[in-house]
């Protein structure tokens, strides 16, 4: 590959773009990319270090060349192999790694996805559930380049830059896919069957235009728990409100009394971040899957390990007890959801109909029934005890990265990559609520236990909380530049949120009494 196409693809663009996108490209790319916004993991801002210095680099090369001179476009365009002859001796690309991409002065108009930028597109969906982020990215990317009108390819690199915290990137590519997947719905009926996905056995679910919310109910701090300094990734209230389990990005848990306010056990769970922890029904042991695929297995009373658990190709992102406290859920970007019979320590069950990263999953309150998402918009509906496909459906508007179910099983809220809630009802399989309100993509939903009320929490730093039937009832955000309204939250009795924040404290907030 010649210096400047590498330096193209560095900033995502097709060799021979103007300076003008050039300049737009880096700008986009080095806000993206600044370590400032990783100050919070060193890991993530010595990557995004070395990401920015290969920017400044591809940018100062192609910037010097375009105002001095153009970068000849047959070097741009060719491999090593290729530069030797002319562009007009070469009319056609080698069948190549490196020139996959047709050239963009010979492109013809694409109107289906071809068979390369699939075969391309899925070494990146194989990268994410292997948990290799920046080479599902440089997939991606190319078969962007290949096919344009990519929408899977465009909402999955969404999907990873927001794994990786980066999210200008990933409302960018949302954005992207969203605006296609309108621009297919005015294609002619034959484009669209080339393009559109496969969901024959999946009903429309068109969801119903946005709710008008009522007016705003003021929910103030309460109260806040400072007694940890680490990053909170997660943190679960048990089913008779007496115990909280916090987790950290920095390995570990803590289990608070809620009744005395103290706590009483604190542990190393993990090799690397906490991702997912449940209690059991019956409160005595709690569940736990980390950034090291393993899922954990934990005596509550006195904070020992009971077992380890391994199966998963990649990190846990979700996890759920049954109502009888003996059966346990996992789910996996690996594509996989599985079921555990706590008993004998295995899994007996292995769900492998979801193409695409598994974000989210839920029980129904009799135990029967499995409710899984994936990044692609695909909710499943397994039979618990036989494994068998109940249902099929597609969530149009984006990927689902969160979902959760009232006490009643009567409806299931979904939260997406764009920033959107839907009220789905159960029964019919059918949205009957929107609400348009994040601007960023839901991070968790978490339900009250009167099953009127759920909060909500987005990549856009805010709380919302509201009526399952009505919409929008508060708002909580930061209130300066500097406070963070966490990702994590959990709600004690009704009229308690909980939201665990990056600099590791807890906060209670509480409605504001007339």
């Amino acid at each position: 590959m010649s210096i400047a196409r590498h330096h193209y693809e560095t900033l995502g663009l097709e060799p021979g773009a103007s300076l003008e996108e050039v300049k737009r490209a880096y700008r986009t790319l080095a806000k993206s990319w600044h370590p400032d916004r990783f100050t919070h993991d060193p890991a993530l801002k010595q990557q995004a270090e070395e990401k920015l210095k290969a920017i400044n680099h591809a940018y100062h090369f192609l910037r010097d060349n375009l105002q001095t001179h153009a970068v000849p476009s047959q070097v741009a365009h060719s491999t090593p192999a290729q530069s030797a002859s002319t562009a007009e001796a070469s009319p056609s690309p080698q069948p190549s790694r490196d020139s996959a991409k047709p050239r963009s002065s010979t492109r013809p108009k694409i109107t289906r996805r071809s068979a390369t930028a699939a075969m391309v597109y899925q070494q990146g969906v194989d990268a994410v559930k292997a948990g290799h982020y920046e080479e599902a990215i440089d997939y991606f990317g190319r078969a962007i380049r290949i096919d344009p009108k990519y929408v899977d390819a465009y909402r999955h690199r969404g999907f990873v830059y927001s794994l990786m915290g980066l999210e200008l990137g990933a409302e960018a590519d949302l954005r992207k896919a969203k605006a296609l997947e309108i621009e297919r719905q005015y294609e002619t009926p034959a484009a669209a069957d080339a393009v559109a996905p496969d969901v024959a056995d999946a009903p429309s679910t068109a969801a119903p235009p946005p709710s008008s919310p009522p007016v705003l109910e003021s929910w103030h701090l309460a109260n806040a728990l400072t007694e940890q300094a680490e990053t909170i990734t997660r943190i679960k209230v048990s089913a008779d409100q007496k115990l909280l389990a916090v987790a950290t990005a920095e390995q570990q848990i803590e289990l608070w009394n809620l009744a005395k306010g103290r706590r009483f056990s604190s542990f190393k769970a993990h090799e690397g971040a906490v991702q997912a922890i449940a209690f059991s029904p019956d409160k005595r042991l709690l569940a736990s899957g980390g950034d090291d695929q393993v899922v954990k297995l934990w005596h509550v009373q006195s904070g020992n390990l009971i077992r380890p658990l391994n199966g998963h190709g990649a990190k846990i992102s979700a996890i759920a007890f049954a109502p009888n406290s003996r059966l346990l859920v996992t789910a996996s970007p690996d594509g996989t959801v599985k079921r555990w019979d706590l008993a004998i320590g295995n899994h007996s069950l292995t769900v492998v109909n979801h193409e695409a990263p598994v974000t989210a999953i839920a029980l129904s309150p009799d135990g029967h029934s499995l409710y899984s998402a994936d990044i692609k918009g695909t909710i499943l509906i397994h039979h618990l005890d036989t494994g068998e496909l109940l249902r099929h459906r597609v969530h149009p508007d984006a990927g689902v990265t969160a979902i959760a179910l009232t006490p009643s099983g009567e409806f299931m809220i979904i939260g997406d990559q764009a920033g959107n809630i839907q009220v789905w009802s159960t029964a019919e399989g059918q949205p009957i609520h929107r609400f348009e309100h994040h601007k960023a993509a839901i991070l968790e939903l978490a339900i009250a236990p009167n099953g009127r009320t759920f909060a909500s929490s987005s990549c856009d730093r805010t709380l919302g909380i509201w009526d399952v039937q009505r919409g929008l009832r508060a708002q909580i955000q930061p209130a300066n530049a500097h406070d963070e309204v966490g990702g994590a939250i959990a709600w004690l009795q009704s009229q308690t949120l909980l939201s665990g924040n990056t600099d590791g404290v807890l906060h209670f907030w509480q409605p504001t009494s007339n």
